[in-house]
């Protein structure tokens, strides 16, 4: 990771969180590529998994609404409507396999309501 980043690339940052936040919130799948667009970690590891790249190329073709790194790596996760979620996970596996990448890919269902507002 770079010790020092641009503030360019810091705002950028912060905005696309802002927005992941409001995209769940409201269900617009439509937004969450745009807010899953990071500028700090993920050209940094970029370099470290020359892999990276075609692994979240290939959810996105496959139907994931945004994928990302997650966190410090190696972990590659894509965020979709249930219904592409065995789609885009097989493309995932199949991109990462060509690549000579092992691992192992799972379809994860969201179940928890999150926080809620009641009477």
């Amino acid at each position: 990771m770079p010790q020092t980043v641009t503030l360019d690339d810091a705002v950028h940052n912060l905005g696309r969180a802002a927005l992941l936040v409001a995209a769940l919130q409201a269900g617009r799948l439509d937004l969450l590529a745009e807010a899953m667009d990071d500028r700090l970690h993920q050209p940094a590891r970029a370099t470290l998994l020359p892999w990276l790249l075609s692994l979240l190329s290939a959810a996105r073709e496959a139907g994931a609404a945004g994928a990302a790194l997650s966190g410090a790596g190696t972990t590659v996760l894509a965020l979709c409507a249930p219904g592409a979620a065995h789609d885009v996970s097989r493309a995932m596996a199949e991109a990462a396999k060509v690549r000579g990448v092992s691992g192992k890919a799972e379809v994860a269902e969201v179940g928890v309501q999150g926080a809620r507002v009641t009477d």
